[in-house]
Order: C-alpha cells, then structure tokens, then sequence
C-alpha cells in the first residue's frame, strides 16, 4: 500500500490541494452561517444517491460541508480543534496524502449511503481525521471546553471509538455508514496494526524458546578441576580458566 502511495505521489501528487482541511473547516464555518440564515438550503447539500444520479454530483462532496451542530459553542470550539488538527495532520503526512485520505472517506460515506439506504454526517470523516491524528500524535494535550483540564488526544480517541462502539450495538442500522466510513482508517493504520502484532508475539514466543533452552538455575557452569567445587555449592569462590582449558576456582589458584 505504501509502495502505491509513493507512486501516485510522484507521478500526480502536485495536483494535491494544499490546506485541504482547514479549507474544509472553512467551508464548514460558511455552510453554518448560510444555514442560520436559510435552514432550508441544506436539502441541496445531503448525500443523496437518487438526486446524484438524476445529475447532482456536487452532493457527492458537499455532505462533507454541512456541520453537525447549529451551535455556537461547536462551530467555534470544534472549528480551532479541526483547524489545528488538520494543519497539524498536514505537516506530518504531507499534502497529497491528506487529499487522499480525505478522497477516500468522501467516497467511502456515499458508499455507506447507497449500502445502508441511510445518512452520514461530516462528523464520520471528521472522526477519522481524529484517528488518524491520535496514530501520529497521541500525546498531544488539548483542554477540553468548559473543563480547565488537559487530555491527551489518544485518550479522546478511545472515548470516540467507545462511543463509536455503542452506538453499533444500539443501533444495526448505523452499522454500515460507520464502518465504511472509517475504512481509510482502517486500511491505512490496520496492517501497521496487525503487522506489530504478529512481531510481538514472535518476540514473546522466541524468549520463551530461548528461555526453554537455559540450563535451570542449580546447573552449575564452572566446576573446579583440582577440588570439584562449582559457583552453585561455593558461590563466594571466583573461577578462571587455564591455558589447558580447565576451570580452577581462587582457592586452588592461591595453593
């Protein structure tokens, strides 16, 4: 995969748009406003497969435009947390990557409404994002509002996917825009996954074979070749091998 990524990269990544998420956070901000003004205009915004294929294509992006929230306090908390998400997510991969991403779980969410007959909202890509940033930077500290209190976003990433999570078991009929939404992620962190996975556990089972073929503690290594003592029964004595290879423990040596 990272291979096929390289090589798009070379050969058409300078058509990658630069800041393609704060430019999304953007849109999202002017899509609010248009919004607080003429709720109704959103019905031309929806993933909508029927009106796409009747020649509406620009619903197969503008869903990713339409804000979760009408609310003050997440249009202006949520807009700086994406803001700084996405820039930052940006310098890490780089743009073309970003765009690809991105790409990717636009189509994947108009998948997930043609397979489930259902709705996706910004929020399932936006989700991803986050997922995807936690991988990069999981340590990264941020306050959430109105708690005077840093978490780190790896933290809020399980709290997401927790909720995620019940939300499929409450709910079958949002099984299919969740998890086709989120397969960029999938598909982009779930070989690293498994990968470190399958090392870690032949790690453990070379010690453990390692460990199998030591000699039990009560062996002893060193057994003097004039009086027949070993480290085992007179641990304080020292050993040393002469030049004709046998072990002769510091009592001998002094006599």
């Amino acid at each position: 995969m990272r291979k096929l990524i390289d090589t798009l990269e070379s050969r058409i990544g300078h058509w990658a748009i630069p800041s393609l998420l704060r430019t999304l956070v953007l849109l999202h901000v002017m899509v609010w406003g248009v919004l607080k003004l003429r709720p109704e205009a959103a019905i031309w915004l929806v993933c909508d497969p029927g009106m796409i294929l009747q020649g509406q294509v620009w619903r197969v992006f503008t869903w990713v435009f339409l804000p979760e929230s009408m609310s003050m306090l997440y249009i202006l908390f949520g807009s700086m947390f994406m803001w700084w998400m996405g820039g930052t997510l940006e310098e890490s991969w780089g743009a073309f990557r970003v765009n690809l991403y991105v790409l990717a779980g636009t189509i994947c969410g108009v998948a997930a409404v043609i397979l489930s007959n259902g709705e996706v909202t910004s929020m399932l890509l936006w989700t991803s994002v986050l997922f995807a940033f936690a991988m990069n930077f999981p340590n990264e500290e941020i306050t959430l509002f109105p708690l005077p209190i840093p978490i780190k976003i790896k933290w809020l990433a399980w709290v997401v996917a927790a909720l995620l999570a019940r939300q499929l078991l409450l709910s079958p009929s949002h099984q299919w825009p969740i998890l086709v939404a989120l397969l960029p992620f999938f598909l982009t962190y779930g070989p690293d996954f498994f990968s470190g996975t399958a090392q870690h556990v032949g790690a453990i089972q070379r010690r453990q074979r390692y460990a199998a073929k030591q000699l039990p503690p009560s062996t002893a290594l060193h057994t003097c070749a004039r009086c027949g003592k070993t480290e085992v029964d007179s641990p304080q004595l020292e050993f040393r091998v002469t030049s004709e290879g046998e072990d002769v423990c510091s009592e001998c040596r002094a006599k």
